[in-house]
């Protein structure tokens, strides 16, 4: 049977980018944190880890700070802070644009997401001085990059769902 996704939002994204970012860097294997989890009283399969890691199930918070434990980063710095500034300026724009804009800008976000997680992935494996070489941002540029992407994407599609919503509460009058 398929894994199917979980609807994680924004800061979930973010955490899991977070967590598979600490763990290939510490080149981590999932068979490693799970041994480490065991350690530290927190049992948790490489499986289940691999499965929090890559989007299909929640974490708890308890695991999240166990996770933070054995890659060795503070709990906190995993987590995406709650800001009130979250682009004031992107939320407007959002606002004013129609619906099949909204929805082509959706397209494109989560298109510069995939293309981010690559970037990611190449990055976290090459030297410093094969990255300016290539070209390819560093780590934590990419990292940086996808969690406004992950917050641009939560956005519209919060906007989309509103709309949709107040078109269905239209069409029932």
């Amino acid at each position: 049977m398929p894994y199917e996704t979980k609807e994680l939002g924004a800061a979930g994204n973010v955490l899991r980018y977070r967590l598979r970012y600490h763990q290939r860097t510490r080149s981590r294997s999932f068979t490693a944190l799970a041994r480490t989890m065991r350690e530290l009283g927190h049992p948790m399969t490489a499986a289940r880890i691999g499965e929090a890691f890559n989007g299909y199930r929640r974490i708890a918070t308890d695991e999240l700070t166990a996770l933070a434990t054995a890659l060795e980063v503070p709990a906190g710095s995993l987590v995406l802070a709650a800001s009130p500034s979250v682009d004031v300026l992107l939320v407007e724009r959002i606002g004013s644009e129609t619906s099949h804009d909204l929805r082509v800008r959706l397209a494109r976000v989560e298109f510069s997401i995939a293309d981010l997680e690559a970037g990611l992935e190449r990055g976290v494996v090459l030297s410093h001085r094969e990255r300016r070489d290539s070209g390819v941002p560093a780590p934590e540029e990419s990292l940086a990059h996808l969690e406004s992407a992950c917050i641009e994407v939560e956005l519209i599609e919060s906007e989309l769902r509103r709309r949709e919503a107040k078109e269905a509460n239209n069409g029932k009058r």
